[in-house]
């Protein structure tokens, strides 16, 4: 999942992750483990809320963005409504222009 794709990124792994050096038992290959037990999670706990914003921001610049680099989006994918819903952040809502009167 989306976790084991950022943990795939050196400097990030090494920000919010510390995994366990794991030896395999027939070599002498060092494996790192992310998550051996719910209570060795891998997560730095220092950073925990660092990650969670990393992944909010990630998934928020994902879902306003057509998929496979293209410019626009295609006839079968468009951007979801949800995005606009009023119970999502404003960072995902268009910016509200107000006339001169109401201001």
């Amino acid at each position: 999942g989306p976790l084991a794709l950022i943990a795939c990124l050196q400097r990030k792994r090494e920000s919010f992750f510390m995994p366990a050096q794991v030896q395999a038992e027939d070599s002498s290959t060092q494996h790192l483990v992310i998550g051996l037990s719910s209570e060795a999670n891998g997560l730095n706990p220092k950073h925990v809320k660092d990650l969670q914003d990393y992944m909010t921001a990630l998934w928020i610049r994902a879902a306003g963005r057509p998929r496979e680099g293209r410019a626009v989006f295609t006839h079968g994918a468009r951007r979801p409504e949800e995005i606009d819903s009023e119970e999502m952040t404003a960072a995902l809502k268009p910016m509200m222009t107000r006339s001169q009167d109401e201001l």
